[in-house]
């Protein structure tokens, strides 16, 4: 060791000479173990890489800078290399690190095709490096790794290099490198789309930080958006996933946006998804799509809704909710008659929430057609014409709280106390003073639907007014599985909180029974 060091300070030879020597040496005191019957001790390999940590151990650091800015640092272990550039890292001498990884990948276009395997190999190794140093290193090695991957002919050496281009995009995912991303993948749809899986996989996995930088703006979009477009169906059952989550209008449009900018592919991997994914994941897609393409939805959503479940079809009407689209309205009329009865209140709900008037015709159809229509549909539809201020719905509301019969009024009083309540919506005037002769009391119309709150913060609004007890309400939920006992909290006219002690199984229905002291 203390010749070749010698021999190369004075340079009567090159690096990669004594690289060969060390080499040689090493295979040379493996041979002489095995003649001399020894049962335990290194391998060649293990001599070699002892000498050669030996070696590079006695280089001075100014002979390693000359060395490793060299042609034949292609020769240089990559353990030797990392030693020498982590102590540079975050220092004002990174640039030589730059440098050094910059030359060092120059290996790749080496005319010897074992030096080019050697650091491709080596390369990956030291690919954590890379990405800390500078993103413009990344790209122009990625760059290169594709330049010598075109027309690869020999297998061993296009192995390395997806190698190496798989563990320089794993980094770069790790550190938010969104440059070298789209290089990669650009790389991989130019060359060989079946190495997608190795290439992105562990990119994949990143996704959800990835749309929490789109999202936030904490990346520059371009990049970025090109990185997500390479995987579209990650993408959108990420979006569908994050969607089902979102509480806040802002964050509803801010990731319908997002949407947006990532363009048609997605898309189109949200139609497939509501279209050929599994029942449950096909409904999740529904909400987007309202927002992003509601007249594909308009064309497919009624005939497929009458083949849901009921639990399917709730959720249909809540995502559709969760959009918040202008045209919720007149979609969610037409599915009216395909719906589970049980459903359809609270579709007729978000009707009157949303304000869409081409839906108006439908719900003075159910308000009017009392034989027809089921009484509590009748009463739902009074109260979204009573939200939407729909002025054409006075005549009716004026008839069910003034006819009479012989003994009494001639509709039930639940229906004419919600015909008061949207007529006082609708002609605040007109309202009181049929209230005076209506023989309702102001008690029996003050628990009223609230109105549409377009400006709201939250994508579901309150549409009744909760009211919470003094003290907990005892209750019996009964179903045909089980009944137990629990304790109300705060309550609605569209649902409300209770406390269950211990655990049950009741089954998706149940009945509420409230238990009142007379007053």
């Amino acid at each position: 060791i203390r010749v070749a060091l010698e021999r190369y300070e004075r340079g009567a030879t090159r690096f990669n000479v004594v690289q060969e020597t060390l080499h040689r040496m090493g295979k040379e005191l493996e041979l002489l173990r095995r003649a001399l019957n020894a049962s335990e001790g290194p391998g060649a390999t293990e001599y070699r890489e002892m000498l050669d940590r030996q070696f590079w151990a006695g280089i001075p650091d100014r002979v390693k800078h000359q060395v490793l800015l060299s042609p034949d640092s292609w020769c240089i272990p990559a353990r030797n290399i990392r030693s020498f550039l982590e102590p540079l890292l975050d220092t004002p001498e990174q640039k030589l690190a730059v440098d050094v990884l910059r030359n060092y990948s120059q290996g790749l276009a080496h005319a010897d095709l074992e030096g080019q395997k050697k650091v491709a190999a080596g390369a990956a190794e030291l690919a954590d490096l890379y990405t800390r140093t500078a993103e413009e290193l990344v790209n122009s090695t990625l760059d290169l790794v594709s330049n010598r991957l075109h027309g690869q002919s020999n297998a061993a050496l296009r192995d390395l290099l997806w190698q190496l281009m798989a563990r320089l995009t794993q980094e770069s995912a790790a550190r938010h490198l969104y440059s070298p991303l789209a290089i990669a993948f650009a790389a991989v749809r130019e060359l060989d789309t079946s190495a997608t899986p190795r290439v992105c996989a562990a990119v994949t996995d990143r996704f959800p930080e990835f749309f929490d930088d789109l999202l936030s703006c904490r990346a520059k979009p371009g990049n970025l958006v090109e990185v997500l477009r390479a995987e579209p169906e990650a993408v959108a059952r990420e979006v569908v996933a994050r969607f089902s989550r979102c509480a806040r209008v802002g964050e509803r449009d801010q990731l319908c946006a997002a949407v947006q900018l990532l363009g048609t592919e997605v898309l189109d991997r949200l139609r497939t998804l509501y279209m050929q994914g599994e029942e449950n994941s096909g409904v999740q897609s529904v909400g987007l799509l309202s927002f992003l393409d509601l007249p594909f939805l308009a064309g497919t959503l009624p005939e497929r809704v009458g083949h849901y479940a009921r639990a399917q079809q709730d959720a249909v009407v809540q995502q559709i909710a969760r959009a918040g689209a202008p045209g919720r309205g007149r979609l969610l009329a037409t599915l009216l008659g395909r719906l589970d009865r049980l459903v359809v209140p609270a579709a007729i709900d978000e009707i009157g929430i949303s304000g869409d008037s081409s839906a108006i015709p439908v719900l003075l159809v159910a308000a009017r057609n009392g034989h027809s229509t089921p009484s509590y549909l009748q009463l739902k539809a009074i109260e979204a014409l009573g939200r939407m201020r729909e002025t054409t719905a006075v005549n009716p509301l004026c008839e069910f709280i003034t006819a009479k019969r012989w003994f009494g009024w001639e509709y039930p009083k639940e229906l004419r106390i919600v015909a008061l309540q949207a007529l006082l919506s609708i002609a605040p005037d007109l309202g009181r003073k049929l209230a005076m002769s209506s023989g309702l009391e102001e008690n029996d119309v003050r628990v009223a639907p609230l109105a549409a709150t377009p400006s709201a913060d939250w994508v579901r609004g309150r549409r009744y007014r909760r009211i919470t007890p003094g003290k907990s309400l005892l209750a019996q939920v009964i179903s045909p599985e089980e009944r137990c006992t629990v304790a109300v909290e705060s309550i609605s006219l569209g649902g409300g909180a209770a406390v269950l002690s211990g655990r049950t199984d009741l089954g998706p229905e149940a009945t509420l029974q409230l238990q009142l002291s007379f007053r």
